[in-house]
């Protein structure tokens, strides 16, 4: 059965029609707070990068009407589109859309009744109370990815390290441990698995290719992009070898 819904925003009214529970990109746009023009960017360029099979079974284009009954066009997202989204962003967005798309999936109903209404309530003071212990433990590595690094740059692995504290020997001896990259007597390389996301290599560079090149040359020097130090943080952080000060990272030794 298809569910009717008419959503109120400040500057829109929209009636929307959805065959499987899932938000439009207008809600996804409010909820993290981004413009819905760059939402609907970004949901195009998702739908590029899978392609039309794939993409049309999460990502549906649609419209609604805005105060002056304009058709402007939207798209609705099942729980998949709004996950595949949250990969793009950044870990506090993600979160945000993550959480909304796991309610999605578990199929939550309205209350049928005023003692349902005040269970579900309850639940939700919680569930809010949780997500702001979440956003306090996220929050300084969201400003320092905001606010710190920059955007375009490329970073040797001594840059990376000074950020953290420690020698580069010793962030690239880690890097090791973590199978990110190992060395091969002369310098450090990546392995090819992480070749692909182009943080290390230029994208459509062939690996095999990369390596030849990068091993004959002594005078490279293997360089991460800023999307792949943000990874390195982040890899660091989950695997327990990163403390928060003051909303910088920096590295402690695991016991």
């Amino acid at each position: 059965m298809n569910n009717l819904a008419v959503l109120e925003r400040k500057n829109t009214v929209e009636l929307v029609t959805f065959e499987n529970e899932g938000m439009t990109s207008l809600e996804i746009a409010e909820l993290i707070g981004k413009r819905h023009a760059d939402v609907m960017r970004d949901i195009r360029d998702e739908i590029s990068k899978l392609g039309d099979e794939i993409a049309e079974r999460i990502f549906a284009l649609s419209e609604y009407k805005d105060i002056t009954g304009r058709k402007l066009p939207m798209y609705n997202c099942t729980s998949d589109g709004v996950m595949q989204l949250a990969a793009r962003y950044d870990a506090m967005v993600r979160y945000k859309l993550i959480q909304r798309a796991k309610e999605l999936q578990s199929g939550f109903k309205a209350p049928q009744t005023y003692a349902e209404a005040l269970e579900i309530a309850a639940q939700q003071a919680k569930l809010i109370e949780n997500q702001e212990k979440q956003i306090k433990t996220l929050q300084p590595k969201a400003d320092y990815y905001d606010n710190v690094l920059v955007p375009d740059h490329v970073f040797a692995v001594a840059h990376i390290a000074k950020d953290l504290g420690i020698s580069s020997t010793k962030l690239n001896k880690t890097l090791e441990k973590l199978k990110i990259q190992y060395n091969p007597k002369v310098k450090h390389m990546p392995w090819a698995l992480y070749s692909k996301f182009g943080w290390l290599v230029p994208q459509h560079c062939d690996y095999e290719d990369f390596k030849n090149e990068f091993m004959s040359a002594p005078s490279k020097q293997l360089k991460w992009s800023q999307k792949g130090r943000e990874w390195i943080i982040d890899t660091l952080d989950e695997a327990g070898y990163i403390d928060w000060y003051d909303g910088k990272p920096r590295f402690k030794d695991k016991k």
